[in-house]
C-alpha cells in the first residue's frame, strides 16, 4: 500500500516522520494520550502496561501528561504496570490511588489491595521510593499475612535483649 497514515513533526525539526520510523514507545505514548484526549467526558480509559517500550526517563512526563489530560477532560484512567520507574515517578497524591495486584501467600489467590491499606503503610513509604521498595521485595514483606505478628515478635525479642 505504501500510504502514510500517521506522521509527526518533532520539536526543532521541519522533517515529517511517518509512523513506520517512530519507536514503539513513541507510538504507544501517542496512542495512550490520544485515548485520554479524545475519550468522552466521565468515561473510563483502561490501558494495560501503558509504559511498554517507553524509556524510563520519559515515564514521569507521560504520567504528568495523562494526569493533566484526565483532570481537564474528566476522564477516569486506569493504568497497569510492572515498571518500578513508573511507581518511582508517582507523586504522593498519585500514590493514594495505587492498587496492588498480588498473589496471596495465605490462599494462593490473586488479590487487589489499595496501597494505603498495606500493613504499616506509612512506615513502608518512609523506607524509600515505591518502585525501589517493590524491586527490593519490601512491599512483598508487608503483604505477607504473618507480617504484623513477625514484626511484633521481633520487637519483643529486641526489648528482651535490652539491659535492665
Amino acid at each position: 500500500m505504501g500510504d502514510v497514515i500517521f506522521g509527526m513533526y518533532e520539536e526543532h525539526s521541519d522533517r515529517l516522520s511517518d509512523a513506520r520510523m517512530l519507536s514503539d514507545g513513541t507510538l504507544r505514548t501517542l496512542a495512550v494520550l490520544t485515548a485520554v484526549a479524545t475519550g468522552e467526558r466521565f468515561s473510563p480509559v483502561v490501558v494495560e502496561e501503558f509504559d511498554n517500550g517507553l524509556h524510563p526517563s520519559r515515564v514521569a512526563a507521560l504520567i504528568h501528561a495523562i494526569a493533566g489530560l484526565s483532570k481537564e477532560r474528566k476522564i477516569n484512567v486506569l493504568l497497569s504496570t510492572h515498571n518500578p520507574a513508573v511507581l518511582n515517578a508517582l507523586t504522593p497524591e498519585q500514590q493514594q490511588h495505587v492498587v496492588l495486584a498480588f498473589r496471596s501467600r495465605k490462599d494462593y489467590c490473586s488479590r487487589l489491595l489499595p496501597l494505603n491499606q498495606v500493613a504499616r503503610y506509612d512506615e513502608l513509604l518512609e523506607r524509600g521510593r515505591l518502585g525501589d521498595l517493590v524491586t527490593q521485595q519490601v512491599v512483598d514483606q508487608h503483604l505477607d499475612p504473618d507480617f504484623e505478628s513477625s514484626r511484633d515478635e521481633e520487637m519483643r525479642r529486641w526489648l528482651a535483649g535490652l539491659p535492665e
